[in-house]
């Protein structure tokens, strides 16, 4: 698929080679069945696209690896919050992975990524008592949108990691009452501190 910046990247299903050929519905969703006791849904979105992962009983597998094939000498790298990041060639991010969900019932189920780099793999601790089947699992990609992005140096990303840079310029827009665009920078804030300190430890520069 082409991202929105003209890369391109190939994301593989979780055990493609045990996988029924895909039923395609009118709106475009293509459903996979697999009888190892979880079905694999593609659903194109606006934005990118998400896999849905169907466990029906407590026989299927907990590990998802989803390889993808990324620009060349890109990775993927895993974000503090969870989520994850397609990387090209150069370092830039050419797709986004929101963070993990997993539902069984009305109740969370544990999941969380991890990556080789290659694969980014979702693992769903659906095994454990009280959880209710079927258990729907995901990730969704994230076209990188186009637009500015900057890149901070090792040393502007261990100062935002121990500072308060962005804070003074929330805290002013309280004088003219703006409270949600206030509580809005308050929490890209926190969170691009979070991203920071978390790619300090890995060496790493931040991208904005």
């Amino acid at each position: 698929v082409k991202t929105n910046n003209g890369q391109t990247i190939i994301i593989g299903l979780p055990d493609a080679t045990h996988l029924d050929r895909g039923i395609k519905t009118a709106s475009g969703i293509v459903i996979y069945h697999n009888p190892n006791g979880s079905d694999a849904v593609a659903v194109p979105t606006a934005q990118g696209v998400q896999f849905l992962t169907v466990i029906e009983n407590a026989n299927a597998p907990t590990d998802y690896v989803y390889p993808t094939i990324v620009p060349q000498g890109g990775k993927i790298q895993l974000e503090a919050g969870g989520g994850a990041l397609v990387l090209d060639g150069q370092g830039v991010p050419v797709s986004s992975v929101a963070v993990p969900w997993a539902l069984g019932g009305n109740d969370t189920v544990r999941t969380w990524f991890t990556t080789d780099g290659r694969t980014l793999t979702q693992h769903v601790a659906h095994k454990t008592t009280g959880v209710q089947y079927p258990v729907v699992a995901d990730p969704l990609f994230y076209w990188y949108a186009e637009g500015v992005k900057i890149l901070l140096g090792m040393n502007a990303t261990a100062t935002l990691a121990s500072s308060l840079l962005f804070l003074p310029i929330a805290a002013g827009l309280s004088s003219i009452g703006s409270i949600v665009i206030q509580n809005s920078l308050l929490w890209r804030a926190g969170w691009f501190q979070v991203q920071a300190a978390w790619l300090r430890t890995q060496n790493q520069c931040l991208w904005i």
